[in-house]
């Protein structure tokens, strides 16, 4: 994995805490697993596929139970966007 392009930032960082938007199968996600993330939050609008993903057991047996580390934790998302709790929301 340490050929994919976006390794890049975790030849800068050491042990980051990963915030991903989107969970687009979770390469990501295991990227930053593999590159010793502390943790891993992953902001997901799609809540069918965060169920695929990490109830289906052969799928569960491809990503190695990514979805059951405990350092990786999944946010469903509200209309595709992640509001911060130290932030105001805005009104729309």
């Amino acid at each position: 994995m340490d050929y994919l392009p976006m390794a890049a930032p975790y030849m800068i960082l050491q042990n980051p805490d990963v915030l991903l938007a989107n969970l687009n199968g979770g390469i990501s996600a295991q990227l930053a697993l593999y590159k010793n993330a502390r943790r891993v939050t992953i902001a997901e609008p799609n809540y069918e596929l965060v169920n695929l993903l990490k109830d289906t057991p052969t799928i569960m047996e491809y990503n190695d139970n990514l979805f059951h580390n405990d350092k990786v934790s999944i946010q469903i998302t509200n209309r595709g966007h992640v509001r911060f709790a130290h932030r105001k929301p805005r009104p729309y």
